[in-house]
């Protein structure tokens, strides 16, 4: 079995894909609340409040940048129509 390079086993992209330029997307798939994406030496979390604002933060470990994203989109969940 080959294993894959750009996921890991819970959907994840791999520190290979973020070089290739893979981008994580948190929140609703229609509409990404925040996007985890890699800068040389750094992993950059982007996107939108709920009052209309945004944030980008930036963090050194992608399980710190992981665990701020998911936080930040779980706040900001978009209401179903």
């Amino acid at each position: 079995m080959r294993k894959d390079r750009f996921k890991n086993k819970d959907g994840t992209c791999t520190a290979y894909s973020f070089i290739c330029g893979y981008v994580e997307l948190y929140g609703d798939p229609d509409y990404p609340r925040a996007t985890l994406s890699r800068e040389p030496n750094d992993y950059h979390v982007k996107g939108f409040t709920a009052d209309g604002g945004h944030f980008w933060e930036i963090f050194e470990h992608v399980k710190d940048a992981r665990r701020f994203a998911r936080k930040q989109a779980g706040k900001l969940r978009t209401p179903k129509p």
